[in-house]
């Protein structure tokens, strides 16, 4: 397997990042929310300000959102992995790199992404929840 990078998003990787989008399932647009909220991630892909992206020999495959949250903690707002790449260690390798820049973390994941909960309760994280109805 060649070596997964992660890096600070690039103004040269926003039609990579967004065709990722392209090839993903609509069960994985179900997930991020893509129907209600396409325009903000776009909006922060083409900022790049909070975005990070991992590659594979030069090709960009994943890539992670990451907002300010109070009290000095990083939201974990949107992390993808083009569906060729699943199952290399890529959302693994950006979790780790994530974790390096933003010790103090919390995240947002949809209850059905057993997935992602999966992933998240292996990085030491714990689910809560605030709703009302």
């Amino acid at each position: 397997m060649e070596k997964i990078i992660v890096r600070p998003m690039e103004e040269k990787d926003i039609n990579d990042v967004l065709d990722i989008f392209s090839d993903i399932s609509d069960t994985d647009k179900d997930f991020l929310v893509w129907d209600y909220k396409s325009d903000d991630i776009i909006q922060e892909i083409e900022n790049i300000e909070h975005c990070h992206v991992a590659e594979i020999d030069g090709e960009v495959v994943g890539l992670l959102i990451q907002l300010d949250w109070k009290l000095g903690y990083s939201l974990l707002d949107t992390l993808v992995v083009h569906p060729d790449y699943r199952g290399l260690g890529v959302a693994s390798k950006m979790l780790d790199y994530y974790h390096k820049k933003f010790p103090k973390s919390t995240a947002k994941v949809e209850k059905e992404n057993k997935t992602m909960q999966g992933l998240l309760k292996k990085y030491g994280y714990e689910p809560f929840q605030w709703m009302r109805d």
